[in-house]
């Protein structure tokens, strides 16, 4: 497990500062009209690294396209893709993840559909879809829906909701019902649009070992081209908690326009990451940003990493939800999709993988430079005789480790730390030290995590 510093209780002459990753290989080039919302992960049992996307073209609806696999050794060079599932709403937004906890993969999907936008017209045409009458009336919203389908029937569509599917290797999948396990109505869903969340926005989905429950987060729709986050847990895919929307830093503004989470859990952390396409309208602004949390419901938007352009509120570039890390563990992939809804212009959609080292999007480094820094952290793992720092020095810069005790008291400290070291070992000969907290002391230095497994 991994300590991270982006927030700080207890430091003199500290600051955050954070890192863009590096633009790297283009990897995909989709000519698809809509590649809509993608998802990067990796299989854990034979590494290989799984890229799946929505694919419309055809002329078909976004709302009932097809979920295309493609499947790569080393996250640059991928097999053609195949088609996986086609011709239903769960395609719009299909979001895969690898669930640790029952050892197979999940997938999350669906609409919610409404008489918004000829949605049950849409099913007959594209979906072959005959069960489009069975509505339930609802408070007339701006649109004037006032129809939507019952999620208490089976959809042919999976359009009553969000819909469960699995799958023992990520490429043969199956529904585990015909029923939504969460609908549009369901306790505590804001939107301001339709009074019902439609679902229409990209969807993500994890099982959250921090708290032993799933976390799933998906749009809010709070007015008018005004789009948020809102999220729920539960523990069996099953019962979930009321909806709630998330709290941001900045304050959300009725300009703000958070277009989907792309919300995960940050790697061997309890913390959360999220790659974000945020826009309020303008250039200083809009663009792709890194979202950090420590608890997945407080969340802070730290860093612009790519300004885009943007239309309706919708950026240009858009981001895949998921982490990579490279097949030493040495370096973090992220990846983006270029010319999103071809907004600019009719040019093929890129995906994009963009690198950094391990754990460096973010780190402490002294305020002024010129004078030592220092901050104290809490350490909780049983093992108090080793753990690794990443870490690096400027020139005539060091590091050092004093161990305190649960009054805060000094009772060791280590040799001066130089260098530059992803995992830098910190070692003491004998672990008779009964130390609750590191003070950790800087001088032209920076510190990215401490990893204690």
């Amino acid at each position: 497990m991994k300590l991270l510093f982006f927030n700080l209780n207890k430091s003199i002459n500290c600051t955050t500062f954070y890192n863009t990753p590096k633009k790297e290989n283009v990897i995909l080039k989709i000519n698809e009209s809509d590649s809509g919302y993608c998802t990067m992960l990796r299989n854990p049992n034979n590494k290989d690294i799984h890229f799946y996307y929505r694919k419309t073209g055809s002329g078909k609806s976004v709302h009932h396209s097809d979920t295309c696999l493609s499947i790569s050794k080393d996250g640059i060079n991928f097999n053609p893709p195949n088609k996986i599932f086609s011709n239903k709403c769960v395609s719009h937004n299909f979001s895969p993840f690898y669930d640790t906890k029952d050892k197979i993969f999940k997938g999350v999907g669906g609409l919610h559909i409404t008489k918004w936008k000829g949605h049950f017209r849409l099913c007959k045409k594209y979906g072959n879809c005959e069960k489009t009458t069975e509505l339930l009336s609802y408070p007339q919203n701006k649109k004037g829906g006032g129809k939507i389908f019952d999620a208490s029937k089976e959809h042919q569509c999976y359009g009553g909701g969000l819909y469960l599917l699995t799958s023992n290797d990520g490429v043969k999948w199956e529904l585990d019902s015909n029923k939504s396990f969460i609908n549009g109505l369901h306790n505590g869903q804001t939107d301001g649009l339709f009074n019902c969340s439609e679902f229409d926005g990209g969807i993500t989905c994890f099982y959250d070992e921090s708290i032993k429950k799933y976390s799933l987060y998906c749009r809010s729709n709070v007015i008018t081209q005004h789009r948020y986050i809102q999220y729920t847990s539960s523990p069996d895919m099953k019962n979930w908690d009321d909806f709630d929307l998330i709290t941001t830093t900045p304050k959300r503004l009725k300009k703000d326009n958070y277009y989907y989470s792309g919300f995960t859990k940050y790697p061997d952390t309890n913390h959360y990451i999220g790659i974000t396409p945020y826009s309020d309208n303008t250039k200083e602004n809009s663009g792709i940003w890194l979202m950090l949390s420590e608890d997945g419901k407080q969340w802070g938007r730290k860093q612009r990493w790519i300004a885009t352009s943007c239309k309706s509120n919708r950026t240009s570039q858009h981001s895949v939800t998921g982490v990579i890390l490279s097949n030493d563990e040495k370096e973090m992939y992220f990846y983006i999709q270029d010319n999103y809804f071809k907004l600019n212009g009719n040019k093929p959609i890129n995906i994009v993988r963009y690198s950094i080292k391990i754990d460096r999007l973010f780190g402490i480094t002294p305020t002024d430079k010129d004078k030592e820094a220092e901050f104290t952290i809490q350490f909780k793992h049983k093992n108090k005789s080793m753990f690794y720092i990443n870490m690096e020095t400027e020139e005539r810069g060091h590091i050092s480790i004093k161990l305190l005790d649960k009054n805060m008291k000094k009772i060791n400290k280590s040799n001066k730390i130089v260098g530059n070291d992803i995992n830098y070992k910190v070692e003491w000969r004998t672990n008779r030290f009964h130390f609750e907290y590191l003070l950790i002391v800087l001088y032209k230095a920076s510190v990215y995590s401490i990893n204690y497994t």
